[in-house]
């Protein structure tokens, strides 16, 4: 301690960390990323294991009939179960459409279990949608309609089942579960539940378009990046092979090789799907709305490829059924395993202890520097980067009211209204210099707070939803690090085009080309292609303001109250006078 407090020790020190300041940060930014990519590889992740061994995974075959979907309603009273209908209404949130309600119904069945008092429950549920739908649930709501007139006639069950049709998706969805667990919402005005059960212990949501199925695609991510519990997807999968249905995640299946080079590029893919969509926020099935609730939940989506084995409804539902007699013998909430957690494959997780370090190190530049001097010069930039967010958090009704005289649709509206957002922060330096000039500014105070600020959100977003986290690290974080003002024109140049590049607005708009391009089939005409891309980004933009308000989806509170105001800060950092 002494040789610290020494004056003389001190300045050498600090001579010493900057001299490898740079250096140390980008080694720490390479380590970090491409270990994280590294922990796709077989030897260097974990295979899944059972934690709650009350589970009991079985097998059990029976048969049954096929049941047209039309008649669900009817079949349910028909089969004996307490069936019951709730009406719900939503409406847009932020005036998007106006003084116009949307009706709904729900349609749910209540087996009661013979040896219990209703204090526990499981859901079965699948969305109703059209026949002439992109993405049909026909099979499924035949499947969930089967298999409630088999369970009807076992006398094994320790919890209630509920079987539950949802319409309009996850609006149907929230809608049951907020009168379920008397959570009402502004915008979704769900009706009174006529009957209920217990406590909800687990759901399975089932999306079967047809009669037949290649393999059983394993859906995860929830609201905000929240996860099921591991056990519940081990349960699932061991199922799966039980049946000889091979178990997906994203529609890929494990390799049969994991430890070699192509097994490794093919797990890292898998990784980097799941990563993109937890990232979204965005819940990729109805299973996801329960999470909050803390009731673990999953979506099983059958998926029917050109070639391969083809497997009928009756072999689907001895899965189905040997799932729900597993969670059946659960005698508390899951509590064990994890839910935190990568899949590079069906069979193969990488837990929290092994993707934070990595990350960790990734963003460790983002805290390394520090600086000591005045902090009532930076009063304006900071306020007024605040308010930039502000800004982009509050005027979606502005822009949507204002859009009607330009004859502009609502997703439209909103996306153009974040570009002005952008293009007034953009402008705020030069205005900020004429009105009160900052020359007493110390631009490294500055971007010592920004990378403080950088890191916090990150690492406190880390904790909830590690895949946007990391993306956003991997992009900020080279260049908020290097950010600084610059008296050579041309390095002032890059850094000006840099910051531009990594603002939040063009990252959605970069994020939107490339779905486009991977994901959508289009022409090679790039105008074609372009178009698509903004449209996708306009409509992501406005699903998301869309969500938060329906849902709660966190992204666009993220997008405007955190990293606006961080991009904001950073931009007036380079045209802050470096002395």
């Amino acid at each position: 301690m002494g040789l610290i407090n020494n004056p003389t020790t001190r300045r050498k020190l600090v001579s010493f960390i900057s001299r490898f300041n740079s250096p140390l940060c980008v080694i720490c930014y390479v380590v970090g990323l491409l270990g994280f990519l590294a922990l796709a590889y077989a030897p260097y992740n974990a295979k899944t294991y059972f934690s709650e061994n009350a589970l009991l995974p079985g097998w059990f075959s029976w048969a049954f009939n096929r049941i047209p979907a039309a008649w669900f309603e009817s079949k349910f009273r028909s089969i004996g179960v307490d069936t019951h209908v709730q009406n719900f209404t939503f409406e847009y949130p932020e005036g998007l459409v106006k003084d116009q309600r949307f009706p709904g119904q729900n349609v749910y069945g209540i087996l009661r279990a013979p040896r219990a008092a209703s204090t526990e429950a499981l859901v079965m549920t699948a969305p109703y949608r059209p026949l002439d739908s992109a993405e049909k649930t026909a099979g499924g709501i035949a499947l969930m309609l089967s298999l409630a007139n088999a369970f009807r006639k076992k006398t094994y069950w320790a919890k209630d089942i509920i079987f539950l049709v949802t319409e309009f998706d996850q609006l149907g969805m929230k809608a049951w579960l907020n009168a379920y667990h008397h959570c009402p919402t502004p915008y979704i005005h769900a009706g009174e539940l006529t009957g209920r059960s217990g406590a909800i212990q687990a759901a399975i949501n089932i999306e079967i378009a047809g009669d037949s199925i290649s393999s059983f695609n394993i859906k995860s991510e929830g609201l905000n990046g929240q996860l099921p519990n591991l056990d519940l997807i081990n349960t699932v999968v061991l199922l799966c092979h039980h049946g000889s249905i091979t178990p997906t995640v994203h529609e890929r299946a494990d390799h049969l090789k994991p430890a070699s080079q192509s097994g490794f590029i093919h797990s890292l893919q898998t990784m980097m799907l799941m990563m993109m969509t937890q990232a979204s926020g965005s819940p990729s099935g109805n299973h996801g709305l329960f999470l909050p609730f803390h009731i673990e939940a999953v979506t099983i989506q059958g998926v029917k490829m050109k070639t391969g084995q083809r497997f009928s409804l009756n072999k689907i539902g001895d899965v189905v059924e040997g799932l729900f007699r597993s969670l059946n013998n659960l005698l508390e909430r899951f509590h064990q395993s994890f839910f935190f957690y990568l899949l590079p494959a069906t069979e193969r997780y990488v837990s929290i202890g092994l993707y934070m370090p990595p990350f960790g190190v990734m963003a460790l530049p983002l805290i390394i520097k520090v600086s000591d001097r005045g902090l009532l010069p930076l009063l304006p930039s900071l306020i007024l980067s605040t308010f930039f967010g502000i800004l982009s958090f509050n005027t979606t009704r502005f822009f949507v009211e204002s859009a009607e005289a330009f004859h502009l649709s609502a997703s439209d509206s909103i996306l153009l209204g974040a570009l002005a957002i952008l293009i007034a922060a953009i402008a705020y330096p030069k205005l900020l210099k004429r009105k009160s000039p900052t020359s007493g500014a110390d631009w490294r105070l500055m971007k010592c707070m920004g990378l403080l600020a950088t890191a916090l959100v990150l690492g406190a977003l880390a904790l909830m939803n590690i895949s946007l986290a990391y993306f956003v690290a991997a992009v900020w974080t080279p260049v908020l690090v290097t950010a600084k003002p610059h008296g050579n024109r041309f390095a002032q140049l890059l850094q000006v085009v840099l910051l531009l590049a990594v603002s939040p607005l063009f990252l959605i708009c970069v994020a939107s080309f490339a779905y486009t391009l991977i994901f959508t089939k289009v022409a090679s005409d790039p105008r074609q292609v372009m178009t698509q891309s903004l449209d996708l980004a306009s409509k992501g933009f406005f699903s998301s303001v869309m969500d938060f308000h329906l849902f709660g989806n966190w992204t666009f509170a993220l997008y405007s109250c955190a990293f606006v105001p961080i991009w904001a800060l950073f931009w007036g950092l380079i045209w802050t006078p470096a002395f």
